[in-house]
């Protein structure tokens, strides 16, 4: 831990000690703290300096330190044994670095002792690592420890990342997450529980442990959404750009797009300019959102019929991981389903209430408009009950709000069950069966 510099990384063992009887050791390296003076170490001196300039961040100097020193250790008490490496966000930055400069400095000795690194929800580092002085060739060498899991809605995540996966550092996978969400809530009618796609709690396994993964044949309308926000962000900070004349980092747009266009206004957009630029934004980070969550209820539907075809004729663990898959796209459309139907019942209350006040601002109006011909009193006495607690209880307004709630969390509910029961399913189908032979 460097409090000064907002460094903070966690040694784990399997084992209670480092010692001879040790078999895994991992760094995890910790990603920002929320925005905030005090954490100004995370925002300005890495996440910012990273968009601004892709050079070699602080924090990964840090972690690089970090690395020599346990690999030394590991190397004296626990010979045999790799370090791997995790991290999420600015975690994946500082990791990746940090061990691309392990390379550099020492690609036979101390980076021999590297196992996995495997990292979450970050961007590409490609650039960043041109700029530390790696070739193409040594970027490919060490991309080859490397594992990303990526959610495609996720600003962070996409941020980089127009180029084709393969093209890109290290293994990227397009993770199928359990939320289609943005990275910030700007939708008035989300339930307050709302979930970025930021979140670490947005990954799914499947029945083996793995990360579930989107691929050309399972759920590949996640990866065309990955892509296409990846080219709206640079679309988008390319806009910046020109009408500032300067470079803008992501972490800009991500606070313009949580309070609006004050930042921008800050650095010298006009109101109107800003408020275009980030409503075109949000618009089209909507749209493509709507487009994979349309495209995935239609992989659904297509698919899962398909489903219980292949069940019937698979054995063995394919029988098994069909059956975890199949429950898995179940639960995902009750999510669509619960979240359209509660977003569906609360934007039609609220048209509904915008309605009656118009007509009740109508009816004032006309009665302003014959006011000459009226005294005081009963212009008063005209208008004393015509308000909208006379003709809208919201007592009703929030019990109708309360149960759209309500089906929605116990329907995310069923839905988290659901995947909790594929992602157990050898052992629910093991207990099934101590229990049908002890029926017997």
């Amino acid at each position: 831990t460097d409090e000064m510099a907002g460094f903070n990384a966690y040694f784990v063992t399997d084992t209670p000690t480092l010692n001879q009887d040790t078999k895994a050791t991992y760094l995890a390296i910790r990603g920002s703290d929320g925005g905030s003076i005090k954490n100004l170490n995370d925002w300005v001196a890495n996440d910012i300096n990273f968009a601004l300039t892709n050079s070699y961040i602080p924090q990964a100097k840090l972690a690089n330190q970090a690395l020599k020193a346990k690999i030394k250790e590991i190397s004296a008490k626990s010979p045999r044994v790799d370090l791997n490496v995790t991290g999420h966000s600015l975690g994946t930055m500082i990791s990746a670095q940090a061990v691309a400069k392990l390379y550099q400095d020492d690609p036979k000795g101390a980076y021999e002792k590297i196992g996995k690194v495997v990292l979450f929800d970050g961007p590409d580092v490609t650039q960043s690592l041109k700029n530390m002085g790696l070739s193409e060739a040594e970027i490919k060498t060490i991309g080859e420890k490397v594992t990303y899991y990526v959610n495609p809605f996720d600003v962070v995540s996409m941020l980089n990342r127009s180029a084709p996966l393969d093209k890109q550092f290290g293994q990227v996978n397009i993770i199928v997450p359990m939320n289609f969400n943005m990275t910030l809530n700007v939708d008035k009618f989300s339930d307050k529980t709302y979930r970025s796609s930021h979140d670490f709690g947005e990954f799914q396994m499947d029945s083996e442990g793995n990360f579930l993964v989107a691929s050309e044949s399972f759920h590949p309308e996640l990866i065309t959404a990955g892509r296409d926000l990846a080219k709206l962000i640079d679309k988008t900070v390319s806009k910046l750009e020109i009408s500032l004349g300067m470079v803008i980092p992501t972490s800009i747009l991500m606070t313009a797009l949580s309070g609006g266009a004050a930042g921008l206004i800050a650095l010298g957009l006009t109101a109107a300019e800003a408020v275009q630029i980030l409503d075109e934004f949000r618009k089209d980070y909507k749209k493509i959102i709507k487009t994979a969550k349309k495209a995935s209820k239609k992989w659904n539907t297509k698919h899962i019929p398909d489903y219980h075809n292949r069940i019937r004729s698979a054995t063995g663990s394919e029988k098994i991981k069909l059956r975890a898959e199949l429950l898995q796209s179940v639960a995902q459309d009750t999510l669509f389903q619960s979240e359209d139907l509660a977003k569906e019942v609360k934007q039609m209350v609220h048209d509904t209430k915008e309605k009656v006040q118009q007509e009740i601002n109508e009816a004032h109006q006309a009665v302003h408009n014959v006011v000459q011909y009226l005294d005081d009193w009963e212009v008063s006495s005209l208008l004393f009950e015509f308000e909208l607690s006379q003709f809208w209880d919201t007592g009703i307004e929030e019990e109708i709000m309360s149960e759209a709630s309500k089906y929605q969390n116990e329907l995310a509910h069923f839905s988290t069950t659901l995947l909790k029961v594929s992602q157990n399913i050898q052992e629910v189908d093991a207990k099934g069966a101590a229990g049908f032979k002890n029926l017997m």
